[in-house]
């Protein structure tokens, strides 16, 4: 009778436990240009409450920082590599941690499949972040310039059934049929699906005939200003700035059009021109079709660096087409500076003009030139805007975001 009330008070402690620990999968982390990012923010929070958190991403060959496993910054990241979609060492390491509940992030990842898998013979909950369904190249035609090209309904594969159909009907690519099936069998079939704004709900309904749980990203944490750094290069000494890939949808083109439109006007204006990408041609380019190649400075930087140029701007423009959530909003507020925006569906929802920031139409250089010359205008609209900047990033910390998330891990239904 004893060793019966031992062997069991043992297992329920050991439930107990494995409810406190929390599996992260993600393509991306564990290095200091993502420290933005959700899921890096969501696993420092839930650490601080005292869960147990680890982070499993890509390993890739030839990239610095994806090819070992590390402890960064307090977070255990596991590097793992996947074939087709299955990854056995993440496999092998999910059993071994045995978390009680396992969160994949982004609609791209093909850990997901694994880890999905894994949550079934653990009994764990398998809880889905959607982190902009319009990247999903299986849901609309083009992933750089997503917006309005939305793929017909049931171009998804979201059960076995519906992949040998078909791969059976010889209809199609069956390495395409099966890349399909492994991105979205997990998240058909999830606890829980979140969604990082009320537009992606609308389309994680149509797709997966599932509701979602709103849950918004959080703002970046304040590192303070001694960790920034200049870059060495020569810059003017008033600039305003932009951050992004060079894909359309991050509306770069409007930006430059921004510096044209002021041209025009007889008001010079330099533009600092950040991209991941080393290659600039194209932007480079449409700037010299419109006259204003030599106020460009394209600049490839340091998370140091980019947070200086932040703060030294005078003010950031944010042209987008499309984004799940916008971190360089509030990386802008962060550093005390205005914004100018689009008026896309993701920003109208936390965004109101002249309140904490300046929107305009999208696509629509010569209106955000007229925004950029009105607070040039007007001081006490500037720091209106930069007010409402710092009110917004309280509403969205990450003690608020890690909450939302608790939430939603809590009120899924406990297998183990």
């Amino acid at each position: 009778m004893g060793i019966f009330i031992f062997t069991h008070l043992n297992k329920k402690n050991m439930n107990i436990e494995r409810r406190k620990r929390i599996a992260i999968i993600t393509p991306y982390g564990g290095e200091s240009r993502l420290d933005n990012y959700a899921e890096f923010n969501l696993a420092q929070g839930l650490i601080a409450k005292g869960w147990e958190v680890r982070m499993y991403t890509y390993a890739a060959r030839g990239i610095p920082g994806y090819v070992n496993d590390l402890n960064y910054k307090g977070i255990p990241v596991y590097r793992t590599r996947y074939r087709l979609g299955v990854s056995p060492r993440l496999l092998l390491l999910l059993l071994g941690f045995k978390p009680g509940t396992i969160i994949g992030f982004h609609p791209k990842n093909f850990l997901n499949f694994t880890a999905y898998h894994a949550a079934k013979l653990l009994g764990a909950r398998f809880i889905i972040q959607i982190v902009g369904l319009l990247h999903d190249p299986y849901f609309v035609e083009d992933t750089d310039d997503p917006i309005g090209k939305l793929r017909p309904i049931g171009t998804i594969i979201t059960s076995t059934q519906e992949l040998f159909k078909r791969i059976f009907s010889l209809n199609g690519n069956p390495v395409e049929h099966w890349k399909n099936y492994v991105l979205h069998i997990g998240t058909k079939n999830a606890d829980k699906i979140l969604a990082m704004n009320k537009n992606e709900m609308i389309h994680i309904e149509s797709v997966y005939g599932k509701t979602s749980e709103l849950v918004y990203w959080c703002a970046p944490r304040e590192r303070g200003t001694e960790h920034e750094k200049k870059p060495n290069v020569e810059l003017p000494e008033r600039y305003l700035y932009f951050i992004g890939q060079i894909k359309k949808r991050k509306g770069w083109d409007t930006a430059i059009d921004t510096i044209s439109e002021l041209k025009k006007r007889g008001i010079i204006k330099y533009l600092v021109f950040q991209s991941p990408f080393s290659d600039v041609r194209i932007p480079a380019t449409y700037a010299e079709e419109k006259g204003v190649r030599e106020q460009i400075i394209f600049l490839t930087v340091t998370t140091d660096e980019r947070d200086w140029l932040y703060r030294h701007s005078d003010y950031v423009l944010i042209p987008s087409r499309y984004e799940g959530f916008g971190i360089p909003v509030f990386e802008a507020f962060l550093a005390g500076r205005p914004i100018c925006v689009t008026d896309i569906n993701t920003f109208q929802e936390f965004l109101i003009n002249k309140e904490n920031a300046m929107m305009t139409k999208m696509e629509d250089g010569k209106a955000m030139a007229e925004s950029v010359m009105a607070l040039d205008s007007d001081p006490e609209l500037r720091e209106k805007l930069i007010l409402g900047g710092k009110n917004s990033l309280d509403v969205f910390s990450v003690d608020h975001m890690v909450l939302n998330f608790l939430k939603a891990i809590e009120s899924t239904q406990t297998k183990n």
